[in-house]
């Protein structure tokens, strides 16, 4: 909890969040040797005959059958690596999973859900044909590891807690936390500091940071719009929060300063400028300083948040190869993978940085799907090298980022 000496007056707040530029000296991120091939063999949902096999292969129910064997180390792989995860073809949350091909993924709310969809967990193991699956009352939104053996999920307006197992059949779920908020949670951040601390945000318009031990919110901001995206700022502190919304406001704000003077609201559009962005639906860091909007039509924006909010804050804007970027994740190792509609791409963004404006470029390296299919995925949560990307059609796919980096052509997992 919180104590009263851990807040801050208004000038302790301005002159900790924004210090002067001179004593400030970021490390040049280490150039990643990113490139990608687009596999042979990756699942298109084109065939109308796909679904054929995946409701032959994806029944998980009590039946006996099982998921693809995991990959022959003595066989070709080419990768990736493609599971069917919903037995319907029906949307999934961002995954969340381990080296030792423990997967957890949760059904997404879709347009086409019907009120008598039912809602749950899809467990299942890449390297093993281990599966189950846990109903649910509500859609998960999002999913985020706060433990090496419990992951917190977003489901409905509740945050509830997985506790993972070895095996499929050893996860269960705690009693969910119903007073956080009183609409749809969209995505949720862990403090790095204290992982039982969450984030959490969404169409209520407001921002929670709950104690999960105690299922009590500490604190509550008030977001004035939808909330797209959460974040803990990478200062080393864990004392500041940053979040986005729908209609284009970029956040900050100081956890130790209860009021709205720990705040710093900047409406994106109309600063910059942007006319063609449409709505912003998530952001991440580049290094502490430096930080990623991504927009609805595509677009990345990068800004100095030492300089906000005077309008020269932003240094670069540039168009992704996504129709829309919904979600923006930065490995541990600095590696960069954005998802949304139409497929996902790496990004190298070593090239970057506030420090060096004029000299900025940014390369992507696309994975290109059908327009209307929409991606999301993250890293493994104890190996950077593996890559999990899910899809409204029902599908995760396993990526070794050694060859998508070209580092290596031979896929491994």
């Amino acid at each position: 909890m919180l104590s009263t000496s851990d807040y801050l007056d208004e000038e302790e707040l301005w002159t900790t969040m924004f210090p002067d530029e001179s004593s400030l000296h970021a490390a040049d991120p280490s150039p990643p040797q990113v490139a990608h091939r687009v596999a042979a063999n990756a699942c298109k949902d084109e065939d109308p005959s796909l679904w054929l096999q995946v409701m032959q292969v994806a029944d998980l129910g009590d039946s006996s059958a099982s998921f693809p064997p995991p990959p022959n180390a003595d066989a070709p792989v080419t990768g990736p690596l493609t599971l069917p995860m919903h037995p319907s073809g029906g949307s999934l949350s961002k995954p969340a999973f381990r080296h030792d091909g423990l997967l957890v993924v949760g059904s997404e709310a879709s347009p086409t859900d019907s009120f008598a969809t039912e809602h749950g967990l899809f467990v299942s193991n890449f390297r093993s044909p281990d599966h189950g699956f846990l109903p649910l009352r509500h859609a998960v939104r999002d999913l985020q590891w706060i433990e090496p053996h419990a992951i917190v999920l977003a489901v409905g307006k509740d945050l509830q807690v997985l506790h993972v197992g070895a095996t499929a059949a050893e996860c269960h779920l705690q009693a969910p936390i119903t007073m956080t908020h009183s609409n749809l949670i969209r995505e949720l951040a862990v403090c790095p500091a204290n992982a039982r601390q969450v984030l959490s945000g969404g169409f209520d318009e407001t921002v929670c940071m709950t104690d999960l031990d105690c299922a009590d919110v500490l604190l509550k901001f008030d977001a004035r719009d939808v909330v797209s995206s959460l974040r803990w700022i990478p200062d080393g502190t864990a004392h500041r929060v940053s979040w986005t919304t729908d209609g284009g406001a970029y956040s900050m704000a100081d956890i130790r300063v209860k009021s709205a003077s720990g705040q710093l609201n900047v409406a994106s559009p109309s600063l910059f400028r942007f006319e063609v962005t449409g709505g912003l639906y998530a952001h991440d860091y580049a290094s502490e300083h430096d930080v990623v909007l991504a927009y609805e039509k595509g677009h990345l924006a990068f800004l100095d948040v030492r300089k906000l909010p005077a309008h020269d804050a932003c240094y670069l804007m540039v168009q992704s190869p996504l129709h829309t970027v919904g979600e923006v994740r930065k490995s541990l190792c600095g590696d960069v993978a954005l998802f949304g509609l139409g497929g996902f791409a790496i990004a190298d963004l070593s090239r970057a940085s506030c420090l060096h404006p004029t000299r900025c470029s940014i390369e992507f390296f696309p994975v290109h799907m059908d327009p209307t299919r929409k991606t999301s995925g993250d890293f493994a949560v104890d190996n950077v090298n593996l890559l999990a990307v899910s899809d409204s059609a029902g599908l995760v796919s396993m990526y070794d980022m050694q060859t998508l980096r070209g580092v290596d052509d031979t896929f491994a997992l």
